[in-house]
């Protein structure tokens, strides 16, 4: 980047201070260090605003033409300037220059297609809400932004923090006038909302004769309360394909009944209770080629029949929580309820960690504090299986689905092979102790005095010729397990 330019390596990622480039170039590269612009602290702010607008206008104009995508994260933002500042207030002050700073920046822009708001407040004790507030509202209240950014594709709002959170719920009163402006964004094609207001926007109440469209918008994220959604999504986005939502009720039947039919993709979770079965609402949306379901509130009982009125449906995803077992998986993928345009099987249900292997240690066997029980760099972590679901029937599944063409995929797979690969894990570092140490107590205990002495005997015949794949070979490892180590080492 040459000298004296206004960001150096500041808001793109990219550090080019130090690489020469040639004037013919340079242009290329200089589309290339603006297409995508991040934002995390107060300064950064102030640096770009003035690179691309100046402080009475005499920035860069064709820089901000650049700009394809903004990324604004407030996690380092401070609630007031500080001393020795220009411009020192506390609280609202920096709330007002925030805005301002951002408005300004925002009208620079002008070829912008992509544009997320992450409001971070993790701080203890939390940081004033002001800041955070004033940069929504220039998003979501101003309504000079969508004018100023007439080509925006993509938006997203996250909120994360309880303070944050808590103070948007209290002004979701508004909500209504959010969706307002987002339908004020033409080509908007993907929305993403992350918070919980616990209160809906008001066009989805059945007592609203306002109800925005957002024409264009085929997919849209939302992390909401849903109970009191009641009237039909479809009338505010009749071009959605993509929905993933994350309901904190307990209630979905309103919200799913009223979803357009076109719809392709569905990614449904909740943190409720009590939850109401939503499978029979499924065969409703025909088109769907993608589901991804979380949490227990579906008929296992039924939701093969249900899965199975959807002609379309090539991915399904079992989230972290969802209820399984060894006989549904197998009715989904065999037998008279299989699911025919099946192709991807992803089950997240169980879960367990693989350690450090001796091999990334490079050889290096742990110490007395870093080791488990058998011996193993300590972080493996046993499976856990759900009730109703079992190594052993899930080992099934995955060869009556490879039959079929169907790939089973997910945290599963992992755990599948989990035992082998720690029982492999503890024979090399039984073997490599031994070896290394003379100590064989560990090898002892896992494979008994006979294999151990006979393969002393077979080692003390072949003398340094050994290499440590062979040593293995000789101690009862799989041969194609070694092969692959033989190749590593």
């Amino acid at each position: 980047m040459p000298d004296g330019h206004p960001l150096g390596s500041l808001a793109t990622g990219v550090n080019f201070a130090h690489k020469p480039v040639c004037k013919q170039l340079w242009p290329f590269q200089e589309a290339l260090v603006y297409r995508q612009i991040k934002i995390r602290t107060y300064e950064q702010l102030v640096k770009i605003k003035v690179a691309l607008v100046g402080d009475v206008g005499e920035g860069d104009e064709r820089l901000g033409r650049l700009v394809r995508a903004l990324v604004l994260d407030t996690y380092e933002f401070p609630s007031g300037l500080g001393p020795g500042v220009d411009g020192d207030q506390e609280g609202p002050g920096m709330s007002d220059f925030v805005a301002y700073f951002l408005a300004q920046l925002l009208g620079a822009l002008g070829n912008l297609l992509s544009l997320k708001i992450l409001l971070c407040n993790d701080f203890f004790p939390p940081r004033d809400l002001p800041v955070d507030a004033a940069l929504l509202d220039v998003i979501v209240q101003d309504r000079a932004t969508p004018v100023k950014l007439p080509h925006l594709q993509s938006l997203c709002v996250w909120t994360a923090g309880e303070s944050v959170d808590a103070g948007v719920a209290q002004e979701a009163v508004d909500v209504a006038s959010w969706f307002r402006q987002f339908s004020q964004f033409m080509d908007l094609v993907t929305l993403e909302m992350h918070f919980d207001t616990r209160q809906p926007p008001s066009f989805i109440q059945d007592n609203s004769q306002i109800r925005p469209v957002l024409a264009k918008l085929s997919r849209l994220e939302l992390w909401i309360d849903s109970e009191q959604w009641l009237e039909p999504l479809r009338d505010v986005t009749p071009r959605l394909v993509d929905l993933k939502i994350a309901s904190t009720s307990s209630s979905r039947r309103h919200f799913l009944l009223g979803l357009p039919s076109d719809l392709l993709r569905l990614d449904i979770s909740t943190d409720g209770n009590d939850l109401e079965p939503i499978d029979d609402l499924l065969p409703s949306l025909f088109r769907l080629e993608y589901v991804r379901l979380e949490d227990a509130y579906y008929s296992t009982t039924r939701l093969p029949t249900s899965l199975g009125a959807l002609r379309h449906l090539e991915i399904l995803d079992f989230g972290f929580n969802a209820e399984v077992s060894d006989a549904l998986l197998l009715r989904l993928v065999d037998g008279p309820t299989r699911l025919k345009p099946l192709r991807h099987l992803r089950i997240d249900i169980a879960g367990a960690l693989r350690g450090p292997t001796l091999l990334r240690k490079h050889l290096v066997l742990p110490g007395p504090s870093e080791r488990d029980a058998s011996g193993v760099w300590a972080g493996w972590t046993t499976p856990h299986w759900p009730a109703g679901l079992s190594e052993a029937g899930l080992a099934r599944v995955v060869d009556v689905a490879r039959t079929h063409g169907v790939e089973v995929g997910g945290w599963c797979i992992g755990v599948l092979f989990w035992r082998a690969a720690y029982e492999r894990e503890r024979d090399v570092v039984a073997v490599c102790r031994g070896v290394s140490t003379g100590d064989w107590t560990d090898a002892r205990r896992f494979r008994g005095d006979e294999v151990v002495e006979a393969f002393l005997a077979r080692r003390g015949r072949e003398g340094r010729r050994s290499s440590l794949g062979h040593e293995l070979e000789l101690f009862g490892e799989p041969k194609g397990g070694v092969r692959e180590r033989r190749g590593s080492i």
